[in-house]
């Protein structure tokens, strides 16, 4: 087994856990009354951990775990005190922490839960997104668990992610729908898809993708590129709405044949934009970097190496002074590859060099 327990970064720290397979999801608490860091791996446990507090505590310790039937692919805190959580198997559950783990299911697609998202706006609705190709909301008032919406979308989703009220979801047809989770409760219609090509020349498959609340989005693709757009107009035209859109190079590499140069891509695996500074992105790949992105300039800040072992998962903490991430095999060569890399979680300390310039507003105009 290739060993991977080198910090990757010097403003690291690394979890003490036993991972027996690869990290599926991470997902942030910071409300009061303590700060709590989700992440779900496909061995099929949920692991609750407190993370670094700056000061006071500089590790990261686990302090729950939970084993669940099915794998969790997608976490979302309820509170304090609850979770939850789409499986493998299509289940939507929600899993509240007493003194013992307790699972209650809120119901089921008919295929994996690639992401949910709760809305404590609407009436305690989660929303799940799945790859049968439909959207979900589910009831979760206690004594009323039921769905309450189902809409049909046009192709299988592979990322998506909700910055309320807008929602992005990115679909293997190349496509992504974007729009508002409370016009879409009212008018039960998530609108048209568009093509990613339409923002760039080049379409994407979208394998990861990021929200903010200023409207910008961001995706992760499978050849190593990722896709930042600032939409505009965002409910009055049937045209894609977009002020601008640019595409990095970001897990790229190149490779001289026959004199003639050739792009290899690694699968961006991950992508957030920062929840603070609107000019900052990271993406994450299974070339095994991290690396932070001035979206305004147009340019890379700076990038660290894990070693080779490709990112699996990677999330900004709401505040935005960390990133928390997980490392390990993406299973990109089948079952022979499985033993090759020994899974990790750190947390990442962000440093001022990997953050962009603060602009004026308009700069994005």
């Amino acid at each position: 087994m290739i060993s991977n327990s080198q910090i990757a970064s010097p403003f690291d720290i690394v979890a003490d856990s036993d991972f027996e397979d690869s990290i599926a999801n991470i997902c942030w608490y910071t409300s009061e009354p303590s700060p709590l860091l989700a992440v779900s791996s496909w061995d099929s446990k949920i692991r609750i951990y407190k993370p670094p507090q700056p000061d006071l505590s500089p590790t990261l310790e686990e302090i729950r775990s939970h084993t669940t039937s099915f794998p969790a692919i997608s976490l979302a805190w309820m509170d304090h005190e609850s979770l939850t959580f789409g499986t493998i198997d299509g289940q939507v559950i929600v899993m509240k922490m007493g003194s013992e783990m307790n699972e209650m299911l809120i119901g089921k697609h008919d295929d994996a839960v690639k992401g949910v998202f709760y809305l404590p706006e609407h009436r305690q609705l989660i929303c799940s997104v799945s790859y049968d190709k439909t959207l979900k909301l589910w009831d979760t008032r206690e004594g009323n668990s039921r769905e309450v919406l189902s809409i049909d979308l046009e192709a299988k989703p592979i990322s998506c992610d909700l910055n309320y009220p807008y929602m992005l979801i990115g679909l293997d047809s190349k496509k992504f729908y974007r729009f508002r989770v409370d016009q879409m409760i009212e008018s039960h219609d998530v609108g048209r898809a568009f093509e990613s090509g339409l923002i760039q020349p080049m379409a994407m498959q979208l394998t990861s993708a990021s929200i903010s609340q200023d409207r910008t989005i961001a995706f992760g693709s499978d050849n190593g590129r990722s896709l930042v757009a600032w939409l505009a107009n965002y409910d009055l035209d049937n045209t894609i709405p977009h002020r601008r859109g640019y595409n990095f190079r970001a897990h790229q590499t190149t490779l001289k044949e026959n004199d003639q140069t050739i792009y290899l891509g690694y699968p961006v695996n991950a992508v957030g934009l920062h929840p603070k500074n609107k000019a900052t992105h990271f993406t994450a790949g299974r070339d095994g970097y991290i690396r932070f992105w001035d979206n305004q300039a147009q340019k890379p800040l700076t990038a660290f190496s894990c070693h080779g072992v490709p990112v699996t998962e990677a999330k900004w903490s709401p505040d935005g002074k960390f990133l928390a991430y997980g490392v390990g095999y993406d299973w990109s060569i089948g079952i022979e590859g499985a033993k090759s890399f020994q899974t990790k979680l750190y947390v990442h300390t962000v440093q001022p060099n990997e953050l962009a310039p603060e602009r004026a507003p308009d700069s994005q105009e």
